[in-house]
């Protein structure tokens, strides 16, 4: 380990746009020796020469079977690591791209370099705990309607029904399996090719015109039509495309949908006696659904506002990155287009994907700065339950279980700044 050049060290430091700053940082003859010297000494004693032993040939003519320029290249290399974190250590600073190294001077046996810097940008935070108690003080409305008692209580009705070999064409409120791809322009579309798929004929959730294809289809029919896709078409590339699909019917099964009944209510587990023990069950669960969809509803208000008064300067190493990760899950959910090349189609989902990527950086920005500024560093054990929570090695998913504990407990804080309710 070198010394400390700290005192003696110079450097000058030049603050640049998009949180680069550039250090010019020398090193004389006698700091840069401290580099040098060990490893000639290590390359001397490494020479082999007619007659001598490694190492013990004398030094002048060692000197002569040296590779200099290689000795100066690693004590060059070695010099600027360490000045380079001793400049970084003294300012606090977190690198997030390599640095860009330019060395402008190397006479009298001393070095000047410079290095063009990519720093975590300054996050300055607005109030953040007066925004959080603002918003989480506000009353979560988890109130059950008998409407979604009614969906719910035909919901478990149904996935408690009898299933029976229909041994006929398919009609409306049968069971259907099936195999299916979907394709367009003579391609498969990606994500769309099922095995077994099984759904409620009348109520697949795909597109308009699918369901009604089926009606009339018996077991090992062979399935081959043709759909348009309507223009408000939830993937935006498909508006208006002719989409075929291809597949084959497994089976047509009916249905016995049994009767709600006190015995039926008993059925489902030991505590229900009657349908209103299932109802009251219902309504609880459904209300603790419903508080924890408004959680995360206010969760994302809270992280919407603070981001909205946040004054940070983002990175474009980090946007680049975010953007490189959205268009490869993009291009992954979506067909080829015919009349794009990869890389205009990778432009243009660039463009598209932009506002939104910058808006994903800020976030975590913002989450990372609170955890920081509130201290809420994850222990090993918090880590290690939430990777066994999930069923992953902390070892190789470390970094994500990390961030998602972090997260976590931000969020838990942001949420203490709301008075406590009494219950």
């Amino acid at each position: 380990m070198k010394a400390s050049q700290s005192e003696k060290m110079k450097n000058k430091i030049k603050k640049l746009e998009n949180s680069k700053i550039e250090v010019e940082i020398t090193l004389d003859k006698a700091e840069f020796q401290q580099y040098y010297q060990p490893i000639y000494e290590d390359a001397l004693a490494g020479v082999e020469l007619k007659g001598y032993r490694k190492g013990t040939a004398p030094k002048e003519m060692a000197d002569q079977a040296i590779n200099k320029t290689k000795v100066f290249e690693a004590a060059l290399e070695d010099a600027i690591r360490h000045s380079l974190d001793e400049v970084k250590i003294e300012n606090d600073w977190t690198f997030i791209d390599q640095p860009q190294i330019e060395v402008t001077e190397s006479v009298s046996g001393g070095l000047t370099y410079k290095a063009t810097l990519t720093l975590f940008p300054e996050v300055k935070l607005p109030d953040y705990k007066a925004i959080a108690k603002e918003i989480f003080s506000q009353e979560r409305k988890t109130d059950v309607s008998e409407e979604e008692m009614t969906k719910t209580t035909q919901w478990i009705l149904e996935s408690r029904a009898k299933e029976t070999s229909a041994n006929r064409p398919a009609k409306m409120g049968d069971l259907l399996e099936i195999d299916l791809e979907a394709f367009t322009g003579g391609k498969s579309i990606p994500n769309t090719a099922f095995q077994k798929e099984r759904f409620i004929l009348g109520d697949s959730k795909f597109i308009t015109g699918f369901d009604e294809a089926l009606v009339g289809k018996s077991d090992g029919d062979d399935l081959d039509f043709t759909l348009t896709a309507p223009k408000d078409y939830w993937q935006k590339e498909l508006q208006g495309k002719d989409l075929q699909f291809k597949g084959k019917v497994i089976g047509v099964y009916e249905r016995d949908i049994p009767k709600l009944t006190d015995e039926f209510a008993a059925s489902l587990a030991p505590t229900f006696k009657t349908v209103a023990d299932l109802h009251k069950s219902m309504r609880e669960g459904l209300g603790m659904e419903k508080d924890q969809k408004e959680l995360e509803r206010q969760r994302l208000e809270v992280l919407a506002k603070i981001n909205d008064k946040t004054k940070v300067e983002i990175p474009d190493i980090l946007l680049e990155r975010t953007l490189d990760g959205m268009v490869e899950q993009m291009k992954q959910s979506m067909p080829a287009p015919d009349d794009k090349t990869g890389e205009t189609l990778d432009k243009e989902l660039r463009e598209k994907l932009r506002d939104k990527a910058a808006k994903n950086v800020t976030s975590h920005l913002v989450l990372y700065k609170i955890a920081q500024t509130e201290k809420l560093e994850p222990t090993q054990e918090e880590v290690a339950a939430q990777a066994q929570k999930h069923g992953v090695d902390p070892e190789t998913h470390g970094g994500y279980i990390y961030d998602t504990v972090q997260t976590q407990k931000v969020f838990e804080f942001l949420q203490s700044q709301a008075p406590k309710k009494e219950s």
